[in-house]
């Protein structure tokens, strides 16, 4: 049986088991060596955001290509965070956007910016002036 012949149970298996933080949704269950999310579907496991991409774009992507996750969280499977790619389109994204952690929440600057309530260009600022942890807590005061 096709993987999209079975699409909507997938999809229900897969979601059940995520948590949503901020933007993201979080796969809550098992992960390979790099923290990326793993589903065993017809007895062969498979990384949960590549597998949730194929479901709901409709379409496998070729063996080369690479499904970047813009989030940078890599159990990660929330749609709108994947894409297919290149190797090196993935290598780009990762560098621009860099993933920041506070109080166990992990978000990327721009929304991290964005939750504190300041304008985006000026966080970045603070953040490259002074690092991402002064300019948090410099906003947050703020917020």
């Amino acid at each position: 049986m096709d993987l999209l012949d079975r699409k909507d149970e997938i999809l229900k298996r897969i979601y059940d088991r995520c948590k949503r933080e901020g933007e993201c949704l979080i796969w809550q269950q098992h992960a390979d060596s790099h923290g990326y999310g793993q589903i065993c579907v017809g007895n062969k496991e498979r990384l949960v955001h590549r597998l949730v991409l194929i479901l709901e774009s409709g379409q496998e992507g070729e063996c080369a290509l690479h499904t970047p996750i813009i989030c940078h969280n890599p159990r990660c499977c929330q749609i709108k965070h994947l894409r297919w790619g290149t190797k090196k389109e993935q290598a780009e994204n990762r560098r621009s956007n860099k993933w920041y952690e506070v109080d166990g929440r992990n978000m990327i600057q721009k929304d991290w910016s964005r939750t504190l309530g300041v304008d985006n260009r000026l966080f970045n600022k603070w953040v490259k002036k002074k690092g991402f942890e002064i300019a948090y807590k410099r906003f947050k005061k703020t917020a």
